[in-house]
């Protein structure tokens, strides 16, 4: 499992929801346009990214060595998750189904 550096994980532990569909939405590659139609499709237009916040965010991730730059099409730039992302994004999917479970009355088990 990738060790995850205390700072990282005071920043991101638990994730902003923003964050948390940004990671989600880089599993393959994408690029903020893509991002930011799926992000308002899967969360029925509850998040929604102005291109500030979503290349704010990309800058952010990508300082923190969350994201790689995949490959450029034209003038879109992709991005992917890599194995701290991943190791991340696995740690607050874990969270959100512990939440989810206990809010319907059961323990939560992995």
């Amino acid at each position: 499992m990738t060790q995850i550096p205390k700072r990282l994980r005071a920043i991101y532990c638990p994730m902003s929801e923003p964050t948390f569909y940004l990671l989600l939405l880089m599993q393959e590659p994408n690029y903020g346009y893509s991002i930011i139609q799926e992000a308002s499709d899967l969360t029925g237009g509850e998040v929604v990214f102005s291109p500030g916040t979503l290349y704010g965010g990309i800058k952010k991730l990508l300082a923190d060595g969350l994201i790689q730059l995949d490959h450029a099409e034209n003038r879109r730039k992709l991005y992917i998750l890599t194995e701290l992302g991943e190791a991340l994004l696995k740690i607050e999917k874990r969270r959100i189904l512990r939440l989810c479970a206990n809010a319907q009355g059961e323990a939560y088990r992995d």
